[in-house]
């Protein structure tokens, strides 16, 4: 999950949100009970650095399952 991470942010230093948007997408189709709360912390960054706040939300809650750790990542990053 290190290299997903890793290009998850080179896209958003090229802001190349539309890439990461696919990638994250691939990723969350292929590994959707192992994704690392890293890689949902680094989505969200990547939105709220671009400020698409109503796509902060599709990705805190998409996963039922860590809904709970994804609000409190979310209020983190908004506070």
């Amino acid at each position: 999950m290190g290299t997903f991470d890793t290009l998850l942010l080179a896209f958003d230093m090229d802001q190349r949100v539309d890439e990461a948007e696919s990638l994250w997408n691939m990723i969350i189709h292929t590994n959707m009970r192992s994704v690392s709360k890293r890689l949902f912390s680094r989505m969200i960054s990547i939105y709220d650095h671009h400020d698409m706040p109503d796509k902060i939300i599709e990705v805190s809650f998409f996963e039922p399952l860590i809904s709970l750790h994804l609000a409190l990542i979310f209020l983190t990053i908004l506070t």
